[in-house]
């Protein structure tokens, strides 16, 4: 068997402050796929983490090793099962010979068809900053004829406490009519709060002519509003337990237009060609970066592509294939470390 595994290694970033990325995963967006999704939690707290599923079409068994990082992480239970679950045997244990792995088998007496649904909860109570939960290369799904689905993509996630999120929001520069936008990665479990400074107090702000998405995890800021020159902003997460404040974030807005942007579909500091494109893309720099990835989201903030690309070199460019990608609009991010670089608008044909 093959199966494509995935880490969604990104978020991965979290353990021990940032450990490196080790690969990049391609997903063509038809094939079953089992993810496990991101939240915050504050430690010695219990989180539920939902395991979800996309194209499970025609399935008559399933088999998943989670691997835990013990040393963050504690196994509480498993609850909250899809009640198309109900017609088969459900059957979990935790083993914790090396690597320590929660192991959940489903064998149906008659298959079922499941999409963007949740298969159940996965309870851990958080021991540290960061626990990564990744899905081990032995998962396994069966079809209704008994065949093991090949192409099945078997994706992890993380608890991490909101004092260690990457990426943090980072510092802009827009001309003006521009729209600049911050972020933070979008929790499964979180709600969102941004904060602008005024007079030396931070204050909650709400949707109006200068903002949109002031309660989600990116907040557009319309520099048409020359009061937001020179601003400072900041987001603060909460779940249900605990909450916490990313850094603080600039904005400076040029009123003569003459800076290219950061934000949006502009920036000087990556090329990105042919756009639209089919097999392939190449990406040119115009600086060197160092520790860089590339993250490639569908128009739901789902990741379908990453890639590692250590150091980028300045007038160099690098080819990034994109045939598993389905024709499209996706958004295209460079990072430098856990802090965003630039951003493309990426069209598939």
């Amino acid at each position: 068997m093959t199966a494509k595994t995935t880490h969604n290694t990104l978020y991965s970033l979290f353990i021990l402050l940032g450990a490196l990325l080790t690969g990049f995963s391609l997903r063509a967006g038809n094939e079953p796929e089992v993810m496990i999704d991101h939240h915050i939690g504050c430690v010695g707290n219990e989180v539920a983490v939902a395991v979800k599923v996309h194209h499970f079409d025609d399935i008559m068994s399933f088999t998943l090793f989670i691997e835990v990082d013990t040393s963050n992480l504690a196994y509480t239970g498993l609850d909250h099962v899809n009640e198309s679950l109900a017609s088969g045997n459900l059957v979990s244990n935790f083993s914790y010979e090396n690597p320590p792995a929660l192991n959940i088998n489903w064998v149906g007496n008659s298959s079922v068809d499941l999409n963007d649904e949740k298969l159940f909860n996965i309870h851990f109570m958080l021991k540290d900053t960061t626990g990564v939960l990744d899905m081990g290369s032995n998962c396994e799904i069966v079809n209704a004829d008994l065949s093991v689905v090949d192409d099945a993509v078997f994706t992890g996630g993380s608890i991490t406490v909101p004092a260690v999120v990457i990426p943090q929001p980072n510092h802009l520069e827009v001309p003006e009519e521009e729209v600049a936008y911050f972020e933070v990665f979008d929790f499964a479990n979180a709600t969102f709060q941004w904060q602008m400074l005024m007079a030396d107090n931070w204050v909650n702000i709400q949707d109006d002519p200068a903002y949109d998405g002031a309660n989600t995890h990116q907040l557009s800021v319309h520099t048409s509003i020359l009061e937001v020159n020179e601003a400072k902003y900041r987001c603060k997460l909460s779940s249900a337990s605990c909450s916490g404040i990313t850094a603080e974030a600039s904005l400076l807005v040029d009123p003569a237009g003459l800076q290219e942007s950061t934000a949006g579909s502009k920036n000087n500091v990556i090329s990105v060609y042919p756009n639209p494109a089919e097999q392939k893309i190449w990406i040119a720099f115009n600086d060197q970066i160092n520790d860089a990835t590339i993250q490639i989201c569908d128009a739901m903030g789902r990741t379908r592509l990453l890639a590692n690309m250590d150091c980028l070199i300045t007038k160099k460019p690098q080819q990034l294939e994109v045939h598993s990608l389905e024709p499209g609009i996706y958004i295209l991010q460079l990072f430098a470390g856990k802090q965003i670089k630039a951003t493309e608008t990426l069209i598939i044909e």
